[in-house]
């Protein structure tokens, strides 16, 4: 049975007059890997800071595991710029070089990475550095708050596969559907005050949601009909004597029943972009474009042509030029070769995290977006829109210089797509929105009427959106010849033979490093070539035993579990539909699975050690 490593007890957490959550109840086992989702503000953060200790509860108790270490990946990282990244680590984790090599392929990282200094690294190897020296730790718990923020695709896949072969228990908060399907097990929401954990996947999580509503629509259908029943009753009776004290009685039970308070579910169903008018067949003719600065040119004779309804997604490394592509598409960046025709027609709208910089501090919300918007939409549909951007009630009255920087984020995003545009550019535009709303832009931007080119790191929000792929690598764009998904499935090749080739060159240099560590831990006095072959014997046969150990406690485990299985089956079979047997079928399959899978590396380890043991033993 997993071990219970920390656990929430009637936790009650507010802020001035907002409750984030009242009265709830979770635990994290080991073993187990939990994305957090809820809309922007419901205290997911919040919840982070109570585990490491920088919040306090308002009431309730939160109990952790004896000598539990807890590392946290936070969203601003405040890593000094000019230390190198091997010294940053040691500093961080008190760790040796030699004492991370296990991990450095698996985040895709080498020694030379290591020397350079932290300033030199883009922000996705920053972020790998970090996660390093978080593991390097030892850590007993990870949270990871919004690590997928800003990285290119390459570092996502490489944090997610890490995160698939982690044997550490972690809190994942993040937006993106797909990185949580792949990355986890649970699912702990944070949305209306409550905090709910759910077993399975992401997917499992929404499909449970809706099953449960529908079960409370039907129990409350149930119940409302009752209660008219009796209204019904007593407005019938009520005044004769025969029938007084039976309307009396009725008007008792009434006021027992239960009321069932529904709530929706927490996503927007639209985000309404106005349409724009007058399009071309062609918006944007891109020919042989030298792009980036007078000093440096970032792309080189590019050649693509986007087409009216085209959604484009711009993939590629960070540093690679996308954003460099994306504003010189904007006229933001005049090109240093070549040129960019455009349609007569055409208007073009440009998105990036720096445009919320020119919003007039001194306009409100409600006032920036109605200047942006053309004469044609109405009232309704801003206000709409401003409070599908999260905005709503008294929030649209807010002057822009009172913002946070996320909330000045959405307010351009929102001038962004009220402007009616034939042509909408957009750099990282799910940055600063929650979980619902990038799912309800995607949707949007979807159905949208005109062109879309997009730069963005969510591949959920891509893979809806995008209906063409630009790749800008090696210097050059050009248009790829495949969906999204097989530009993704590429990628994940080529990072799995990326890992195999570090992986042989970590093993190379781990040898090198124990051979120079025990050589300096020797000293004067070096040991015969026999003795050292008999003390890596006895270390072998040691190791051997201990995963021959584990391997029968793990076949136990997995009859154990596959027994619990078919029980959970049969049960089934008398109550089909029961949600708590399937909820429980459903954790115990992925403990089996993730059961076979260890006991599958235990017999990959014992088979390789067997083969050196007798090698060393032969010669």
């Amino acid at each position: 049975m997993e071990r219970n490593i920390l656990q929430l007890v009637r936790g009650s957490k507010s802020f001035a007059q907002k409750i984030l959550f009242e009265n709830d109840t979770f635990s994290v086992n080991e073993d187990e890997k939990i994305g957090v989702i809820g809309p922007n503000g419901a205290g997911k953060s919040t919840l982070f800071k109570i585990i490491t200790g920088d919040e306090a509860l308002d009431n309730g108790e939160l109990i952790k595991a004896s000598g539990l270490r807890i590392a946290t990946l936070k969203q601003e990282s405040t890593m000094p710029l000019d230390e190198t990244a091997l010294s940053y680590i040691s500093r961080m984790s008190g760790r040796n070089l030699w004492e991370i090599l296990d991990w450095l392929p698996k985040l895709r990282l080498n020694e030379q990475t290591l020397e350079r200094k932290l300033g030199d690294l883009s922000g996705g190897y920053r972020m790998r550095i970090e996660l390093l020296s978080l593991l390097a730790s030892q850590p007993d718990l990870l949270l990871l708050d919004e690590p997928t923020n800003y990285l290119d695709i390459q570092t996502l896949i490489v944090l997610e596969e890490l995160l698939v072969g982690l044997h550490i228990p972690f809190l994942l908060i993040s937006h993106d559907r797909e990185f949580l399907r792949r990355t986890t097990d649970h699912i702990l929401e944070v949305e209306g005050g409550n905090i709910v954990k759910y077993p399975g996947s992401i997917d499992d999580f929404f499909e449970e949601k809706t099953l449960l509503k529908q079960q409370l629509l039907q129990t409350a259908k149930s119940i409302e009909a009752k209660k008219k029943t009796i209204l019904d009753f007593v407005a019938r009776f009520g005044a004769k004597a025969t029938k007084a004290r039976q309307a009396q009685s009725r008007l008792k039970m009434l006021d027992k029943m239960e009321s069932i308070d529904i709530k929706p579910l927490p996503q927007v169903s639209c985000i309404a972009i106005p349409d724009p008018r007058g399009v071309s067949k062609i918006e944007l003719r891109v020919h042989e474009l030298t792009a980036g600065y007078a000093d440096c040119a970032i792309l080189k004779k590019a050649s693509f042509d986007i087409l009216t309804g085209d959604r484009v997604a711009i993939v590629g490394q960070n540093g690679a030029g996308k954003s460099t592509l994306l504003k010189t598409l904007a006229g933001r960046l005049p090109p240093i070769a070549g040129n960019i025709e455009q349609s007569q027609a055409v208007s073009i709208s440009y998105y990036a995290q720096h445009v919320a910089e020119e919003l007039d501090p001194s306009d409100t919300i409600e006032l920036t977006l109605f200047k942006a918007a053309p004469n044609h939409v109405t009232r309704q549909e801003v206000l709409d829109l401003a409070g599908s951007l999260l905005f709503s009630g008294d929030d649209i009255k807010k002057y822009i210089r009172s913002l946070s920087g996320g909330e000045k984020a959405r307010v351009a995003l929102g001038k962004i797509l009220l402007q009616g545009s034939t042509v909408l550019l957009l750099d990282e535009p799910t940055n600063h929105l929650d979980f619902y709303t990038v799912e309800a832009l995607a949707q949007s931007l979807a159905k949208f009427k005109g062109t879309v080119v997009l730069v963005s790191h969510d591949q959920t929000f891509v893979k809806i959106v995008a209906t063409k792929i630009i790749e800008v690598k090696d210097g050059s764009a050009r248009v790829y010849h495949g969906s999204y998904d097989d530009y993704i499935w590429s990628l994940r090749q080529g990072s799995m033979r990326e890992q195999s080739n570090l992986s042989q060159s970590a093993v190379k240099t781990s040898k090198l490093v124990s051979e120079v560590k025990k050589d300096l831990q020797q000293g004067p006095t070096t040991k015969t070539s026999t003795q050292q072959q008999r003390d890596l014997q006895k270390q072998q046969q040691s190791r051997l035993k201990s995963l021959q150990k584990k391997s029968i406690d793990l076949e136990k485990k997995m009859t154990m579990l596959s027994t619990d299985i078919a029980k959970v089956n049969d049960d089934l079979l008398h109550a089909p539909g029961d949600r708590d047997l399937i909820a429980k079928l459903a954790a115990i399959t992925i403990e089996l699975e993730s059961t076979e899978t260890s006991w599958i590396e235990v017999q990959e380890e014992s088979e390789n050690l067997k083969k050196s043991f007798g090698e060393n033993t032969s010669s």
